[in-house]
């Protein structure tokens, strides 16, 4: 009896040996394949700085101001690269980003005026639409805003938009209007308009799918702005900026 009592506390000991050896090697693999190596770590520091600073508008600091950015973008890369530890790669990033966020702006509203980006709820006929190309206008009257989307032979699926913006929104108000093409992994929102010495430009955000999923599906971007009517005198067109979303 004493003897198979024996034998049985040796067969308990060698399989919880087994369990535990087992447990220590699959955590042994989870840390290999979750841990990243130090180039990794610096290639994801390097990426986080540069879209930190690529969130940045550069009409937003003066020429001598943005050049001081791009030196501390292209210091703490270098830092990056230079680092023999993982807390050292992320005190080069931390560092940098730092040094760019205390960079001071031209002007923290630069002439930024009041504006609407209305919801684009006209279904139509685009194929008269260049892809290639990016159409804006400035629309001041129920007359300009037909005779803007009659010049591209546009065929309206439902009630064309000039029975939403009729001559009384004209009377105080103007529209923006900014057509492109674009693929279905993106969308956008008109962040701020402005004026800047009779120079008007919509700053754009662009949201990038990042879910893994993939769409190539390609579809004509439509934004319509309401601004007021004395905001856009003397402006005879506007320009355009994109940066990516955070």
């Amino acid at each position: 009896m004493q003897k198979k009592n024996m034998a049985r506390k040796i067969a308990g000991l060698v399989v919880a040996l087994v369990v535990l050896l087992s447990i220590g090697l699959i955590g042994a693999q989870c840390d290999i394949t979750s841990t990243p190596t130090l180039e990794e770590y610096k290639a994801s520091a390097i990426t986080a700085l540069q879209e930190y600073a690529d969130a940045l508008y550069e009409d937003d600091y003066c020429e001598v101001n943005w050049k001081r950015i791009e030196g501390y973008v292209e210091e703490g890369i270098e830092a990056i690269n230079a680092a023999e530890t993982k807390p050292a790669v992320r005190t080069a990033r931390d560092n940098a980003k730092a040094a760019v966020g205390a960079v001071q702006k031209e002007d923290a509203n630069m002439n930024g005026i009041e504006f609407t980006e209305g919801v684009f709820n006209w279904s139509f006929d685009g194929t008269n639409f260049d892809g290639t190309d990016r159409i804006s206008a400035i629309i001041r009257s129920s007359c300009e805003l037909v005779s803007f989307f009659d010049s591209y032979k546009v065929a309206w699926f439902n009630a064309p938009i000039w029975e939403h913006y009729g001559s009384s929104f004209f009377e105080d108000n103007a529209l923006l209007l900014f057509f492109f093409q674009t693929s279905g992994a993106n969308s956008f929102f008109v962040d701020t308009v402005r004026v800047n010495n009779d120079k008007m430009t919509l700053y754009i955000v662009n949201n990038i799918n990042c879910d893994g999923v993939s769409n190539d599906v390609e579809f004509i971007a439509s934004f319509i702005v309401e601004v007021r009517y004395k905001d856009v005198q003397g402006i005879a067109s506007f320009g355009t900026n994109f940066r990516l979303g955070q």
